[in-house]
């Protein structure tokens, strides 16, 4: 009687030790060590920093529904992180997104701008979810209005010269177009531009950005 409680016990603590083993302390957010979180100008952006989609789920969701927090989770959300922030500012189109990753996709993409129609637009604005962005519509420079709820009331900052178009070579010959040659677009959310003076780094642009919300 003694030797089976004595064994019941070590396989006790022998399975404590593991689940704390394996559920090491890590933080559930993390930011982000260098540059911003925009993988249009950081390779390393990931949405499982502070302020992407994934923020606070990274290190503690049981991917496999093994009742285990492990490393293979957490590479497992870390890598789908990736790919999703990709995803999310249009530099992967969905419909090519890997396909080890697939479930990590929201089940309901972002509305695509629609022949540049207004409208109230979720975005992802500076790597920050839940903001929307009301744009008057048109394929001219205008103002928009970044908002923090989906009416697109209330609370705003207004954002100047800004063009949407679906492509790097598009957002560029309206800028330039309507503002002069020395403007470049900048972008900043999905199929949204900000003409700027400055010339960013084209070798972070591939010839067609994609499209988004």
């Amino acid at each position: 009687m003694k030797w089976t409680i004595r064994a019941l016990i070590m396989l006790t603590l022998m399975a404590t030790a593991l689940l704390v083993g394996a559920q090491d302390d890590v933080p559930l957010i993390e930011f982000i060590p260098s540059g911003p979180n925009n993988p249009w100008k950081n390779e390393i952006a990931n949405a499982c920093y502070y302020g992407g989609s994934l923020s606070g789920k990274c290190n503690n969701t049981d991917v496999n529904d093994d009742n285990i927090v492990d490393q293979s989770d957490r590479d497992w959300m870390w890598n789908a992180g990736w790919h999703l922030i990709r995803q999310e500012y249009g530099m992967t189109p969905t419909d090519s997104f890997d396909d080890a990753y697939e479930q990590i996709l929201p089940d309901t993409q972002r509305t695509q701008i629609n022949d540049k129609a207004p409208g109230c637009y979720p975005i992802y604005y500076e790597g920050v979810p839940d903001r929307w962005l009301l744009w008057p519509g048109g394929t001219s420079v205008a103002t928009a209005e970044l908002y923090f709820n989906d009416t697109c009331e209330f609370a705003r900052f207004y954002l100047e010269n800004i063009v949407a178009a679906e492509t790097y070579e598009e957002a560029d010959t309206i800028c330039k177009r309507d503002l002069g040659k020395h403007l470049y677009p900048d972008r900043f959310a999905n199929s949204f531009y900000r003409c700027v003076y400055y010339r960013p780094d084209f070798t972070t642009y591939p010839q067609n950005t994609g499209s988004g919300g």
